[in-house]
């Protein structure tokens, strides 16, 4: 269990919804999620239900319509194997994990956390990479490359397209498609 909750928080992100606590992976009914807001991954739930430390709610993501899709069937492909690239210095902070603003008048100078890299010093590129005909982000399917034969289809929904995955030992999981994806 605690490596499957390992697993999931590489999903979480904190700070990126100012209604919803995405910080850590949470269970709702019969299912324990993470997400980031992009890419949402459920399992059977392995962690009681609690309340969010900084009172958000926790984002609604049970009520989805993707979910209808699990069980994926035979139209799954098998998906793609991506290396880690090594992260690169955060092109922000210059790998300080803070950065200097300047006030309105040349003394003042406040320095604050770096809101890019969130302090890692370092970030995974956010280009894009083309899997099933539609664009997402490369962080993204290093973390689901990292789960392990996982099977996916893409699917659309009126004009937004989604990467729905699972693997074998029951993640479940879903990924949107690049805002800026080409057409």
């Amino acid at each position: 269990m605690a490596d499957m909750l390992t697993e999931l928080r590489a999903f979480s992100r904190a700070d990126v919804h100012p209604r919803y606590d995405t910080s850590e992976p949470w269970t709702q009914g019969d299912w324990t999620y993470a997400t980031d807001t992009k890419v949402c991954v459920r399992v059977r739930a392995i962690i009681p239900p609690a309340s969010s430390k900084d009172g958000k709610s926790r984002p609604p993501v049970e009520k989805l319509p993707q979910w209808e899709r699990f069980p994926l069937n035979g139209e799954a492909a098998t998906f793609p194997e991506f290396t880690d690239d090594p992260p690169r210095q955060c092109p922000e902070c210059k790998g300080t994990g803070e950065f200097k603003v300047s006030g309105p008048h040349s003394q003042c100078e406040y320095m604050w956390d770096c809101q890019h890299c969130r302090g890692r010093l370092e970030v995974l590129g956010d280009a894009e990479v083309e899997i099933g005909g539609a664009h997402f982000l490369q962080r993204h399917a290093h973390l689901i490359s990292r789960l392990g034969n996982a099977r996916y289809v893409v699917w659309e929904r009126g004009e937004s397209k989604y990467l729905m995955f699972e693997t074998p030992d029951g993640k479940q999981g879903m990924l949107l498609a690049a805002p800026y994806t080409k057409k």
